[in-house]
C-alpha cells in the first residue's frame, strides 16, 4: 500500500529522475532512441503514437507538463483540451487507455545500465523523456492536481451521448457534479445497515468491538484508507492482514495476523498471504484491534473498497 515513487512510466513514455548521465550513458541513450524510432516506424499506420518536440528532447518535463499529456491522451480534443505544449499525441482517438506506473528506486543511471535486459520496455516504451518530480511523492501530487475544465460545447456526437448518459448515473444523481465537503459522502446509519456494515447494537454484532467514540465527523475530519486480507478457516473467513494509510499516502499500520482457527485456504491468489508468511506471526486479532483504536483519532473517517467486509473481518 506504500508508494514512494522516483520514476514514472505512462502512455508509452518512460519518466526518469533527473540525473546527469555519464558519457557512456549518453551514447547508449542516443542508440536506444534510434532503436525506438525504428520500432515506431514498424507500428501500423494510423496507430496512436507520441512525438516530442525537438527542442524538448534534452529538457526535463515538469509535473504540470506530464499532466498535460495524461489529460490530453485520456480526453483528447473532444473535451476542449489542447495538445501538450512539449509533445504531440498522434491519432489520440486510437488511445484505448492510459496507464501510469511509478517505479520506486528506478533512476536514469540504473535504467540505462540495465536497458538491454528489459526487452519489453524497449518495445513498449519507445519514447523516453526525463521527468523531474518536485517531491518524493509523485502519486500524491498527481491526484492532488485539478482536472481541467472541459468544454462540453465542443464534444462530438458520440461523446455528447456519453455525457448525457452520465447525467443519469447513480453517483451523479446522488452527489451531483460539484465538489462538496467530506460529510456529504459519509454513509448514514441506514445506508450502513443496507450494505451490511457492522452497526453497534444490531443483531449479529454483539461480540464486535466498538471504538467507543461519539464525536461527530466534520468536513475537516482526517481520512484513513483501510484494507484487510482474509484466509478461509474452519470457522469461516478470518483476518490475516490489516493495513491503514493516511490521506497523504503514509502507511501507519501494516500487520500480519495469525488466524485463530485452522486455515483451509490461504486465498493466496487474492490475498497474497501464504502459510510461510503466517508461520512466525504471533499477532492476534485483538492485538490489531487495539492498535487501530490507538492510531485512529476519534473523528477519523474510514474509506476503502468493500470496507464492510474489512470491518466484519476486524470484528
Amino acid at each position: 500500500m506504500e508508494s514512494s515513487p522516483s520514476s514514472t512510466a505512462s502512455c508509452g513514455i518512460k519518466k526518469r529522475k533527473n540525473e546527469a548521465p555519464l558519457e557512456h550513458e549518453g551514447i547508449k541513450r542516443m542508440k536506444t532512441e534510434e532503436e525506438g524510432d525504428g520500432d515506431l516506424q514498424r507500428r501500423p499506420s494510423g496507430s496512436a503514437r507520441l512525438s516530442v518536440h525537438l527542442d524538448r528532447l534534452q529538457r526535463p518535463i515538469t509535473l504540470a507538463e506530464l499532466m498535460e499529456l495524461l489529460h490530453f491522451a485520456a480526453l483528447g480534443k473532444g473535451g476542449g483540451l489542447k495538445q501538450p505544449s512539449w509533445c504531440r499525441v498522434h491519432h489520440q482517438r486510437k488511445v484505448s487507455g492510459v496507464s501510469v506506473v511509478i517505479v520506486e528506486g528506478l533512476t536514469q543511471s540504473l535504467f540505462y545500465k540495465n536497458y538491454l535486459s528489459v526487452e519489453h520496455l524497449k518495445t513498449s516504451y519507445t519514447t523516453r523523456i526525463t521527468f523531474t518530480p518536485s517531491s518524493n511523492n509523485v502519486a500524491s501530487e498527481i491526484f492532488s492536481l485539478e482536472v481541467p475544465n472541459l468544454d462540453f460545447l465542443s464534444v462530438s456526437k458520440p461523446e455528447e451521448t456519453l455525457h448525457k448518459a452520465l447525467k443519469h448515473h447513480p453517483v451523479i444523481t446522488t452527489f451531483g457534479t460539484q465538489r462538496r465537503g467530506l460529510t456529504a459522502y459519509v454513509l448514514s446509519q441506514q445506508q450502513m445497515i443496507k450494505n451490511h456494515y457492522p452497526v453497534k447494537g444490531f443483531p449479529g454484532f454483539e461480540e464486535f468491538l466498538s471504538t467507543g467514540s461519539d464525536v461527530c465527523v466534520t468536513d475537516d475530519s482526517p481520512l484513513y484508507g483501510l484494507d484487510c486480507e482474509m484466509c478461509l478457516t474452519e470457522k469461516g473467513y478470518e483476518l490475516a492482514r490489516a493495513s491503514l494509510v493516511d490521506s497523504d499516502g503514509n502507511c501507519v499500520l501494516d500487520e500480519l495476523v495469525k488466524p485463530q482457527n485452522r486455515v483451509f485456504n490461504y486465498l493466496t491468489k487474492f490475498s497474497g498471504i501464504t502459510a510461510a508468511m503466517l508461520r512466525p506471526i504471533t499477532t492476534t486479532l485483538r492485538d490489531v484491534q487495539a492498535k487501530i483504536r490507538m492510531l485512529l483519532p476519534d473523528n477519523a473517517v474510514l474509506v476503502g473498497h468493500s470496507l464492510n467486509n474489512d470491518l466484519v473481518a476486524l470484528k
